[in-house]
């Protein structure tokens, strides 16, 4: 499910580590929307700027002080906000989904779920808690913890506590990485689902074209910019793609 609202925007975006002879080129001057609704795979060759792109997007990490530099999720300005402003707005509209699932290994599924609403002191609409819990499948699960669970009801889990919060956007960085095919399969739909039936915004890095293949576009990069969009993308289309980028 598309729509023309932006849920996220950036605008001559640059990050440059270390300085001098030493200097490294993250991102020149990226200029990026993303739709709300959208799931979008942001692809490339290593050190081509695609984790520090999402990185910066998700305000874990700062831009380049640029006099055009803007940042923006869903129309409100994050570039250049104090880092307290910042964390609060990521509390309160950004989700994770993370390769390592970062669950907390003491405590059950749905303490795990309920964690960031506790800490920010609000309670869960209780209706779409048993609804997501449902969805993916983990009302029996509830009382178990990571270590007794599968790798693929751990990120179950991880995606629930994500989208309990209803963010503006997902950021997922590589949530296939330690998973099998299967699993990984499966977590790929769900997250497909949240798109197509929730409205969700979701944002993933991956190297895998087969991943990338279930986003509505695909974005490129290499030496820290964009080269290449593809629209309804599949792996052959993303395989092209990367062979072109020198991935």
């Amino acid at each position: 499910m598309t729509n023309t609202k932006t849920a996220v925007s950036a605008h001559k975006v640059y990050k440059t580590y270390g300085a001098g002879d030493a200097a490294v080129t993250a991102l020149a001057g990226i200029n990026v929307d993303f739709s709300a609704g959208e799931f979008t795979a942001i692809m490339g060759p290593s050190g081509s700027g695609k984790s520090t792109l999402m990185h910066v997007l998700a305000t874990l990490d700062t831009a380049d002080d640029h006099p055009e530099t803007s940042i923006r999720i869903d129309g409100v300005e994050l570039h250049g906000l104090a880092d307290a402003e910042v964390t609060d707005f990521r509390r309160d509209h950004v989700g994770f989904i993370f390769q390592a699932f970062n669950l907390i290994p003491t405590l059950t599924a749905e303490q795990n779920i309920l964690l960031p609403l506790g800490i920010a002191g609000k309670q869960a609409d209780e209706r779409w808690y048993q609804d997501l819990v449902r969805k993916l499948g983990l009302a029996e699960r509830l009382n178990h913890k990571p270590s007794e669970l599968s790798g693929g009801q751990q990120q179950r889990v991880a995606i629930a506590r994500a989208l309990l919060a209803r963010p503006s956007v997902i950021f997922a960085d590589e949530p296939t990485g330690n998973l099998d095919t299967a699993s990984g399969t499966e977590v790929l739909k769900l997250i497909r689902e949240a798109c197509d039936q929730l409205g969700q915004t979701v944002l993933m890095v991956t190297h895998d074209p087969v991943a990338a293949a279930y986003a509505d576009r695909v974005l490129v990069l290499k030496d820290g910019q964009i080269v290449e969009e593809i629209r309804r993308p599949s792996r052959e289309t993303v395989l092209a793609a990367l062979a072109k980028a020198g991935a």
